[in-house]
């Protein structure tokens, strides 16, 4: 499996909407077929309807107004055709200045000369131990 530079920039393209508050921009990252996205809220579990999907992370980019920035950190990807996967492990910096640890990752598809996300997890980990009550080994 080949790397995929197009999927790592996709990420980049990702971040930047969130980072300058670019709720137009959030149309153009997505396929135009069904898209699931799954955030950190349990309430953020949306798809396959991709309009709904795309009506709600602009609703979220506008609240955020550029607030929140997301800094990536080093995508790692793959490909295989016309499809392509990415992790990356970015940074959500805070309006005041508190960085937050997150995890990503992405399903892509080429579409007509551009990469859309097919499917998104954009999450906080949480320790085993807060998640569960039990250490598990690692």
């Amino acid at each position: 499996m080949e790397r995929s530079e197009e999927a790592e920039q996709a990420v980049r393209e990702f971040a930047s909407v969130f980072s300058t508050g670019d709720a137009d921009g959030v149309d153009g990252l997505f396929s135009t077929q069904a898209v699931r996205v799954i955030g950190t809220d349990p309430a953020e579990w949306w798809g396959p309807d991709r309009d709904d999907v795309v009506r709600r992370l602009r609703a979220q980019v506008e609240v955020l107004g550029g607030q929140v920035k997301v800094e990536v950190n080093d995508p790692e990807s793959g490909r295989v055709g016309d499809m392509a996967w990415v992790a990356d492990q970015p940074t959500l910096r805070l309006p005041d200045g508190t960085d937050v640890p997150t995890r990503f990752t992405a399903v892509l598809r080429e579409e007509d000369g551009k990469w859309r996300f097919v499917q998104v997890h954009f999450s906080m980990g949480v320790a085993n131990e807060e998640a569960i009550g039990e250490e598990l080994p690692i």
